[in-house]
């Protein structure tokens, strides 16, 4: 991927965080907790052209709310430390 040098400080509070939820993942596993992150690109509100996003849209707020709802579900019990990327396939683009 490659990050202009404008974006060069979200790219590494990004990292930070991504970093954080597994040490805290790993960190909570003996107590029974999960924790997850959910990165969404660009939501419906957003004032960026939209004609150039994957899909030719930004997320709805649906979109962003599966991925929660779903590390909120027993479905998700086991899964811990990860991150779902709500992007519509922007970061598989090279």
């Amino acid at each position: 991927m490659h990050a202009p040098p404008v974006n060069f400080p979200y790219f590494v509070a990004k990292t930070g965080v991504l970093m954080f939820t597994r040490m805290l993942a790993g960190d909570t596993q003996d107590d029974g907790v999960t924790v997850n992150a959910v990165s969404p690109f660009a939501v419906e509100n957003t004032v960026s052209d939209v004609s150039k996003f994957p899909r030719g849209r930004a997320a709805s707020f649906e979109d962003v709310a599966a991925p929660l709802l779903f590390f909120l579900s027993e479905s998700a019990a086991y899964i811990s430390g990860e991150n779902v990327a709500v992007d519509g396939g922007r970061l598989t683009e090279s």
